[in-house]
């Protein structure tokens, strides 16, 4: 036979006072891990754009690097 067995009063706050805080340690936890992540992000950028700035060599007399799009032609007939 099975039987359950009932919780009093008082042990349920006190699971529901430790889950509250247990929720709200992990939102601290999410939050700071979220503005680490951002800041790792922000930093690779920034070397990114660096790497970029130094990849380029100025030769006098060239325009900068242009995109390649196809020349523009008349539509139709």
């Amino acid at each position: 036979m099975f039987f359950s067995i009932k919780q009093s009063h008082s042990s349920r706050l006190q699971q529901r006072k430790k889950e509250r805080e247990a929720e709200a340690a992990m939102a601290a936890e999410a939050d700071a891990k979220a503005k680490t992540d951002a800041a790792a992000a922000a930093a690779a950028e920034e070397e990114r754009r660096r790497q970029l700035q130094r990849d380029t060599i100025a030769t006098p007399g060239r325009a900068p690097a242009r995109r390649m799009t196809t020349p523009r032609r008349p539509v139709g007939l």
